[in-house]
């Protein structure tokens, strides 16, 4: 996870502040953020693992009526501590962190710009490991449109590596999972991908 780290020496707030200034905040932000949270609010009673959870802007919504652990790079972002149980790791690294604990859902909203093609590949071959039957996942990608690669190269410019992918090599970073279909909702150049 390339260019994360940056985000070690400053507070939650701090973070929450970088995101509402930039592109993904003013322009992508606003209509993911309708569609994630209306999704979100429609889980109940389920285990859940989130990958990236920042802060917890999604995390509050998943946690209401949810069991849910997060994995993160920076723990120290993370407001929702006493509610949930927050584990320091890598995304790539989640069946060492989780052991053999198997989950409903697994989420990742805004994470996987930071990582490699190979490591969602990583990542998605060990969802596939700890979900539960019937089990889902629920992943966001920046994807190449316009506002897409704008955010990317914006990111570049100030020395940040990013990713964006298809929605070809999202479809085959879940290939390998059998019984995996997917349904994808899109606003602007973000693309929810769920396993069902």
């Amino acid at each position: 996870m390339e260019g994360y780290d940056r985000y070690g020496n400053i507070s939650a707030d701090e973070y929450d502040e970088y995101l509402k200034r930039g592109l993904l905040g003013s322009l992508i932000g606003k209509k993911s953020n309708e569609i994630i949270i209306s999704m979100l609010t429609r889980i109940k009673g389920k285990d859940i693992l989130e990958l990236g959870c920042g802060t917890g802007r999604y995390t509050q919504y998943l946690c209401r009526d949810n069991e849910v652990i997060c994995v993160d790079i920076n723990p120290h972002l993370f407001k929702l501590k006493d509610k949930v149980r927050i584990i320091k790791g890598l995304a790539e690294d989640i069946e060492k962190l989780v052991g053999n604990r198997k989950f409903d859902y697994i989420c990742s909203f805004f994470m996987t710009e930071y990582v490699s093609k190979t490591g969602i590949e990583k990542i998605i071959n060990q969802c596939a490991h700890i979900l539960k039957n019937e089990g889902r996942i629920i992943f966001t990608f920046i994807t190449p449109g316009i506002l897409g690669l704008a955010y990317i190269w914006g990111a570049k410019l100030k020395g940040i590596r990013k990713y964006c992918y298809t929605h070809n090599e999202i479809k085959k970073f879940v290939e390998k999972i059998t019984w995996a279909q997917i349904k994808s909702k899109e606003s602007n150049d973000l693309v929810l991908n769920s396993g069902v």
